[in-house]
């Protein structure tokens, strides 16, 4: 049997470019984000995990075409005997019982030409009878509508619980600033550790933490961000970001954890909105954990960050910045630990860390 090689079709790889990757059982996502770059139409992995809350399994046929509407995104349900001729028209979505998928482009002699998440080269040549092909769930063959609900995001400023929204907190967004921002940063080597445990409550033991991320860049580790920010919400104004910061650890000074149930409830609006001021330009979430592990540490617990899906922890968030906190909550109470977690990264991996291999069937098994 053939091995899945590299494709060397460069309109393929211009045209869609590399598909962000975070776990397996979001793999589906990352296609259908790579389809929309493909149509034409543009948008974060991360800005599109909060439509659903996808399993560890991956999301089943029902999900997956909502998550699609919301996108704006037909998606036709195809047999195997259809593949061919789907082709012909557009992209076809494969997903694997595994949860993996990929995004098929096109059929060329006996191979498929796919875009595959997470592997080491996004644009693939796979042999008709890899083991990659076998064991599908589901064949969706991908219309573009022009965009959905999803794409049409209205921005707002975010919202605080444990601590008043203040005017001065409002800021004015640059999308250029942002993306200069992001081109420059974008180019530095930076290699990543896991922040250091906080000293204290304060902000400057979170700036220490936070440097500790990556010292070799000073310039943005270890300091607050320089330039505003949005998600699906608009984040505090950097000239308000240390007092902003400042209210929160006193807030949570002045609420000791000293039960667990409802140590967790705080601790899940502590998370949120320490997210919602967003103090630094990267590590935001590593420092959220860092801050609720440094809150539950006169319990005498911690929570098992590792075992934690990203794409789940993103959805639940999402949910408690609407004020829906039970969600988080539980999924904090299910990963509680007794003793501190065995030291290792605390975030899975992205697409700029997948290890090489000669094959793609460790990542899709």
């Amino acid at each position: 049997m053939r091995e899945i090689v590299e494709s060397g079709n460069l309109l393929y790889r211009e045209r869609l470019g590399t598909l962000e990757f975070r776990e397996k059982h979001s793999a589906a996502i990352s296609c259908l984000c790579g389809y929309l770059k493909w149509s034409g139409a543009s948008i974060r992995l991360d800005s599109v995990v909060d439509i659903a809350p996808v399993p560890a399994v991956g999301p089943d046929i029902r999900m997956l075409q909502f998550i699609g509407r919301r996108l704006g995104i037909r998606m036709r349900l195809l047999s195997r005997d259809d593949l061919q001729a789907a082709l012909e028209a557009g992209p076809v979505l494969l997903q694997r019982e595994s949860g993996y998928a990929l995004l098929l482009l096109a059929r060329e002699n006996e191979d498929f030409i796919a875009a595959l998440p997470g592997a080491p080269k996004t644009i693939n040549s796979v042999p008709a009878d890899s083991d990659i092909l076998e064991q599908v769930s589901s064949l969706h063959a991908l219309e573009y509508l022009g965009g959905g609900p999803a794409l049409r995001r209205h921005y707002r400023a975010a919202k605080l619980f444990l601590i008043p929204w203040k005017r001065t907190y409002f800021g004015t967004y640059s999308g250029q600033v942002v993306t200069d921002f992001n081109r420059e940063f974008s180019r530095l080597k930076r290699t990543q550790a896991d922040p250091a445990p906080l000293s204290s409550m304060s902000c400057k033991a979170m700036l220490a933490s936070h440097r500790s991320i990556c010292p070799s860049l000073p310039r943005y580790f270890g300091v607050y961000r320089r330039i505003n920010l949005r998600r699906a919400s608009l984040f505090v104004d950097v000239k308000s970001l240390p007092q902003a910061l400042d209210a929160l650890l006193r807030c949570a000074l002045s609420n000791p954890a000293t039960q667990l149930k409802p140590a967790l409830e705080f601790a899940s609006r502590l998370m949120v909105d320490f997210l919602s001021i967003h103090p630094f330009v990267n590590g935001n979430r590593r420092m959220g954990m860092v801050l609720v592990s440094k809150y539950l540490e006169p319990l005498g617990v911690d929570i098992d960050w590792h075992a934690l899906s990203r794409v789940e922890c993103y959805y639940w968030i999402r949910c408690a910045s609407k004020g829906h906190f039970g969600g988080l909550t539980r999924l904090l109470h299910a990963n509680v630990l007794s003793r501190k977690p065995v030291a290792g990264p605390i975030v899975v991996q992205s697409d700029s860390d997948i290890a090489c291999s000669d094959s793609v069937r460790s990542l899709t098994a």
